[in-house]
């Protein structure tokens, strides 16, 4: 599948097949494998749909030419009130199907710190980072 949708170039300093098969390659067909059946349309389809996309980039093309953002509809809760409570319960009862992700990227030398910026401290009282904050209070769902 990678040979018919060109992409040879995975493989120009791999040995011959049967030559040196170890767990590395293994493991690379095995990551191939899985993200082949976990896309819609398989890998062909994400690298035919990477390339038109890079195609239209180079031509100045927007993807999203044409679309109209909107607000989407939702609820204003105030907290205590018996529709919070509600969604709440109900947030309860799905918190066991949520993924948090924490995209973090950077150091704070701007900020004049050498680490990373969610080892910040968030506040002066007790000295507690973002991260820790953010962890604290995903566990506190548990």
């Amino acid at each position: 599948m990678l040979l018919e949708t060109g992409q040879v170039h995975l493989f120009e300093n791999w040995p011959d097949p049967g030559v040196d098969d170890d767990d590395d390659k293994k493991a690379l067909l095995a990551q191939v494998d899985l993200l082949n059946s976990s896309y819609p349309g398989g890998l062909a389809s994400y690298i035919k749909t990477a390339r038109e996309l890079l195609a239209d980039s180079k031509v100045g093309r927007n993807p999203i030419d044409g679309f109209t953002p909107s607000v989407p509809s939702g609820e204003v809760l105030t907290c205590g009130d018996d529709n919070f409570i509600q969604y709440e319960e109900s947030g309860v009862k799905q918190i066991q199907n949520v993924a948090f992700v924490l995209v973090v990227g950077g150091l704070g030398e701007r900020l004049g710190y050498k680490g990373i910026k969610v080892a910040l401290p968030m506040e002066t009282t007790t000295g507690t980072c973002f991260l820790q904050h953010y962890i604290e209070s995903i566990l506190s769902l548990s």
